[in-house]
């Protein structure tokens, strides 16, 4: 009977250590391939783009910036035309919301977006219709009662539910929108840090992306090399880390991270096939005389990992519905062609 205990624990063990391993993946870091890009001109579309975002759906792409005063431009791809331009300034329809959270939902006619302020206050946007310049609403989105800033929100695909990455409680929260309650569920290293909710903010500070279908959340964290993937569900399908794995909290003074600390991704994306998430594995102090930036590109299928090498520095990217095209804002904006450019990646993709 004992022996029979023993051997019914011992699988019990080796089944979690199983279920474990089958999330976790230590990917080797890749030699990055240096690309070229091409100007892209836009027929209507201003030449430059001053602390700019990118954020593209289907054949539509949303380029946003707030200098010198906050606009939106929306852009037919697939035949490179303007559509229309709204903000501060333009349209019939103001609108002073800085950030927007790149996820656009179509139903029917209508784009949906979230909208916010830099701080705790949300919108949803509604394009009635694409072609219509005078279709445009939005109505403000009640707030989870959390006491710390949580930056990007993103629909359900009913959106009847928001979700978002808690920083101050390294945590995802789950808002239902009907019942106005949050649910928040653990993520991240398994770190204990004992300190006020700023500073756990700043330790545990993450930028996240989410497919277009709201299937798939990721989260990658600035100061750990981690990863993570989550279902539409919040299950958590994949941690990835680039080589060595992080063990400690980075060395905070004032609240942040002191410049000897090593920050390990920037924004991220998430394509159907792909994570494409800028990667650093520098100290803070070494990363801004970079004059490059260079980005991971991961399967998320089969976890094979491709780098590219982009020889300018850059504000923000996109990726188009067939991952065949990357376009990004050129922080440099004294070149005559204009900062919106576009990276040629079916060469790459099509790379065993």
């Amino acid at each position: 009977m004992a022996n029979r205990i023993i051997v019914i624990s011992l699988f019990f063990m080796l089944a979690c250590q199983n279920q474990e391993s089958e999330v976790h993946f230590n990917l080797k870091e890749p030699t990055y391939k240096e690309v070229q890009y091409e100007h892209v001109q836009i027929d209507g579309l201003p030449a430059f783009f001053y602390e700019s975002g990118t954020c593209i759906f289907e054949n539509y792409l949303l380029l946003f910036e707030n200098v010198p005063f906050i606009r939106y431009h929306l852009v037919d791809l697939s035949n490179q035309k303007l559509i229309r331009t709204f903000g501060e300034e333009d349209g019939p329809n103001k609108i002073n919301y800085p950030y927007c959270t790149c996820q656009l939902i179509k139903e029917g006619k209508s784009l949906f977006t979230m909208l916010n302020d830099g701080g705790q206050d949300h919108i949803m946007l509604q394009i009635n219709d694409v072609e219509n310049k005078q279709e445009l609403t939005y109505k403000k989105i009640p707030y989870p009662e959390l006491k710390m800033s949580i930056g990007s929100m993103y629909f359900s695909s009913t959106r009847e539910k928001l979700f978002g990455y808690y920083k101050a409680q390294s945590s995802i929260f789950n808002y239902d929108l009907n019942s106005q309650k949050v649910s928040l569920i653990p993520t991240g290293p398994d770190i204990k840090v004992n300190t006020d909710p700023i500073t756990k903010s700043n330790i545990f500070f993450a930028r996240t992306a989410v497919s277009q279908n709201s299937k798939i959340f990721a989260i990658a964290y600035s100061y750990f090399n981690l990863i993570e993937i989550y279902d539409s569900t919040f299950n958590l399908l994949q941690a990835i880390s680039i080589g060595k794995p992080s063990t400690a909290a980075p060395k905070i003074v004032d609240e942040i991270p002191v410049e000897s600390t090593k920050r390990y991704s920037g924004f991220i994306l998430l394509g159907d096939e792909n994570i494409y998430v800028p990667f650093f594995n520098q100290e803070i102090r070494a990363i801004v005389n970079n004059n490059f930036i260079k980005i991971l590109i991961i399967n998320i299928k089969n976890h094979s990992i491709k780098g590219i090498k982009i020889p300018e520095k850059i504000t923000s990217f996109s990726i188009d519905a067939k991952e065949n095209y990357l376009y990004a804002t050129l922080e440099d904006d004294t070149n005559e062609d204009g900062n919106l450019i576009r990276i040629n990646l079916k060469e790459l993709h099509e790379e065993k």
